[in-house]
């Protein structure tokens, strides 16, 4: 369902819930800095000018307390019904002030609480699902992630059991801390110390592949802490929800290069966005989504089959307006692939390098635990065999997780196959 019918349905609960229609409807909400409660308020107001409501929304700027003060406010004045954006639990004075006036209260990404008649909530399933299997993905499905949770907002604590469940999928995956945050300015102070002091306790490079959170105040907060510590250049991969406009900029800021797992198959509006922003583009090869890839893979020659694939993705790419210089393109080892595909695509690698640089990510990925009965904090060794591989055949980008070892074999495997000179 479309987040306008339940915007819809929103409106339609509060008139069932009273004894005549609604005429005067007071929106109350802490976080109306937050574009997603902007983009359903605004939803809200336009479905209930249609129905010639009148809207009156008020915003206690992060104080959830202030709520119940203001509930007994549109109390007093009358008004027919009340829409809130907080966990009921929290106001339950206020609550019990409106039921004892008669007033409908309806939750809008609230939660459900027996003194509230409706609540519509937004698709947290799917925003988590999405944004947990992204990071899972970015970082090879391998490595030491940092949950963010709220578990008193009935939406964000959805979130982090549908991230949970996703990692729990991926058995190289290990969520090492589940941070619930000081949230007094939304997040972002106590989250950067929280990261401040986990980067402190972990300094490899590489010892944390990833952080989710449940929404952006906390991603922003670990942005800033990696920074700070001069660790933006180990590709710690961050995710956030909500569209936060600090976010926002951080991202346009920062976004110099695109990994697209679906080579611009995923997004409609993908290719335009990179076009117009002259951001670099990887374009990688994965045979279904994140969901299905490993059911039963099959190709008729795996090598030609993404060979082609990706032939056909560059020529999209190009002809959306990125420029050719501006592409890469990564065959996609361990996404759609059993261990025989993975194999004979690194054995055969050489054949992907030509005129677009090459991108490969095999650092601690299932492939090497087949091959050597390894876990995953135990497969250094044989990804640096790959890796050495891979540069002698004439890869060009490597994604890594151990960062100075990594750069070593490298630099060894350079050297030998000429890609380098020697210096003396």
């Amino acid at each position: 369902m479309s987040l306008k019918a339940l915007l819809t349905g929103a409106a339609v609960a509060i008139a069932m819930a009273g004894t005549a229609q609604a005429q005067e409807v007071a929106v109350i909400t802490p976080y109306l800095a937050q574009p997603g409660t902007q983009f359903y308020v605004d939803g809200f107001e336009a479905r209930a000018g249609e129905l010639g409501w009148t809207v009156n929304v008020i915003d206690t700027a992060g104080d959830v307390a202030a709520v119940i003060s203001r509930i007994e406010d549109v109390v007093t004045q009358g008004v027919d019904a009340i829409v809130i954006n907080v966990d009921p639990a929290q106001i339950g004075t206020g609550l019990s002030t409106a039921a004892d006036a008669g007033i409908p209260v309806v939750g809008m990404d609230a939660g459900s609480d027996p003194l509230v008649a409706a609540n519509v909530t937004s698709n947290g399933y799917a925003m988590a699902a999405e944004t947990a299997v992204y990071l899972a993905n970015r970082i090879g499905g391998a490595g030491k992630v940092v949950m963010f949770t709220f578990d008193p907002f009935p939406p964000v604590q959805v979130r982090g059991v549908i991230a949970d469940a996703v990692f729990a999928n991926f058995p190289d995956i290990e969520v090492v801390d589940r941070i619930t945050p000081d949230v007094t300015d939304g997040g972002i102070a106590d989250s950067r110390a929280q990261i401040e002091a986990l980067l402190a306790a972990n300094p490899e490079p590489g010892s944390i592949a990833g952080i989710w959170a449940g929404w952006d105040q906390p991603a922003l907060g670990a942005l800033q802490a990696i920074e700070a510590a001069g660790r933006s250049g180990e590709g710690i991969v961050i995710t956030g929800i909500d569209a936060n406009p600090q976010a926002r900029e951080a991202i346009a800021a920062g976004a110099r290069i695109v990994n697209d797992v679906t080579a611009l198959t995923g997004d409609e509006d993908m290719a335009l966005v990179v076009a117009e922003s002259g951001a670099g583009v990887i374009l990688m090869h994965m045979q279904g989504t994140p969901r299905t890839m490993q059911a039963n893979p099959t190709y008729d020659d795996v090598v030609e089959d993404v060979k082609g694939y990706l032939h056909t993705r560059v020529d999209a790419a190009k002809a959306a307006g990125i420029q050719e210089s501006a592409v890469a393109i990564d065959p996609g080892i361990g996404f759609g692939k059993t261990l025989a595909h993975n194999v004979a695509l690194l054995a055969r690698v050489r054949e992907f390098c030509g005129d677009l640089p090459v991108v490969v990510g095999l650092s601690r990925k299932s492939f090497l635990g087949q091959l050597t009965g390894r876990e995953v904090d135990d497969r250094l060794a044989a990804g640096l065999g790959a890796l050495a591989h891979c540069i002698a055949s004439g890869v060009q980008v490597m994604r890594v997780h151990d960062v100075a070892a990594s750069r070593d074999a490298g630099r060894v495997a350079a050297v030998l196959g000429g890609r380098i000179p020697l210096e003396e």
